[in-house]
């Protein structure tokens, strides 16, 4: 905010839409669509900078070859109240992997906490274990392929989150700060009536 000021929701709101728009194209490539950059009448259906984050993704998966188990998936935890959506479960080599598609310029420990507290969910849900936790982070500075077991690629890479207890430990601990901080906090809910007539 101090280098770009007032601009600064505006460099948000449009950061937004484009992680929004490279979720919604990774997600129709995952299912077996096709996603095409340019129309028949010559407009484009991305900027440059989502079509090359897209051409990341479609990398990674031609690379890594996972088989997907399910995107954009609702997990919850009764045991500690909380819920959210993670974007891909796939197995890669046999094993169970959450992964979570980021388009930010940086990776922070928000996101780690965030991914372990979906693998605990699941975990609560399901009887086979996320084996794995990692973030497909879309605008690494990563320059060519990795080496023995690390996955990435040009421009790609991702991101494997080490011990997860212990990620999720300190996500608890935030959490609770959060609670004391919002004792009366409830999801917003809102009633709307599915068909009108006038």
């Amino acid at each position: 905010m101090k280098d770009v000021g007032h601009n600064s929701d505006i460099i948000a709101q449009k950061a937004a839409k484009e992680g929004t728009l490279v979720h919604d194209a990774a997600e129709k490539l995952m299912l077996g669509q096709e996603v095409v950059w340019l129309k028949d009448d010559g407009t484009v259906t991305y900027s440059l900078d989502v079509w090359k984050m897209v051409l990341k993704f479609a990398d990674f998966w031609g690379q890594v070859k996972p088989e997907l188990v399910a995107t954009e998936y609702h997990l919850f935890s009764d045991k500690h109240e909380y819920a959210g959506t993670a974007d891909i479960i796939v197995k890669i080599d046999g094993k169970l992997w959450l992964l979570d598609i980021k388009t930010s310029n940086s990776i922070h420990t928000s996101h780690y906490l965030q991914l372990s507290a979906y693998a605990k969910a699941w975990s609560e849900t399901h009887n086979e274990p996320i084996e794995g936790c990692g973030i497909l982070w879309l605008k690494s500075n990563s320059r060519s392929e990795g080496k023995k077991d690390v996955i990435k690629g040009k421009g790609w890479e991702l991101k494997t989150i080490d011990n997860i207890d212990e990620k999720f430990d300190m996500f608890l601990k935030v959490y609770d700060i959060y609670k004391m901080e919002n004792p009366d906090a409830k999801p917003t809910t809102e009633k709307l009536p599915t068909s009108i007539k006038l």
